[in-house]
């Protein structure tokens, strides 16, 4: 004797019943769209507030052509310490995770970084940049993330 344990139901969605199935999945879709949003204060090296930890850290960000290379520069708000950035180009998908093997550094917020060179870096390309780290002045962890748009 078989014994099945899940019976299959035919759904017809014709007519009404796929009029109530187009509505469900438009409301989900914007559920899902409307969850998606910048951070970002405008324009080039927006910044988003810090998240995820104690405290508020922003950063500025600019960027340096350099012949066919690019340098991305980043400058805290507050003195901090960064453990990972990651740089993340949402278009190509293209993301790099930077993880700091130095994590007593204090990165000063009267200097800027950068990191190393980029190559195919265009006019355009909206970049998203995601700081991990903690606050010099309390120790208390942030997350904070900050958008550029190449000019």
């Amino acid at each position: 004797m078989k014994m099945s344990f899940y019976k299959f139901t035919k759904i017809n969605v014709k007519g009404a019943n796929m009029k109530y199935l187009s509505i469900l999945f438009f409301l989900f879709v914007l559920t899902i769209y409307s969850g998606c949003g910048s951070d970002s204060t405008g324009g080039n090296g927006g910044i988003g507030p810090g998240g995820g930890g104690g405290g508020t850290v922003t950063f500025t960000m600019q960027g340096q052509a350099n012949g066919a290379n690019y340098n991305f520069y980043f400058k805290p708000s507050v003195d901090v310490k960064v453990s990972r950035i990651i740089a993340n180009l949402p278009a190509q998908p293209y993301a790099d995770t930077i993880t700091n093997t130095n994590t007593a550094y204090v990165f000063s917020k009267d200097s800027s970084y950068t990191w190393y060179e980029y190559q195919g870096i265009t006019t355009g390309q909206a970049w998203n940049f995601v700081f991990t780290g903690n606050i010099v002045s309390d120790g208390s962890a942030y997350t904070s993330t900050a958008n550029f748009t190449v000019p």
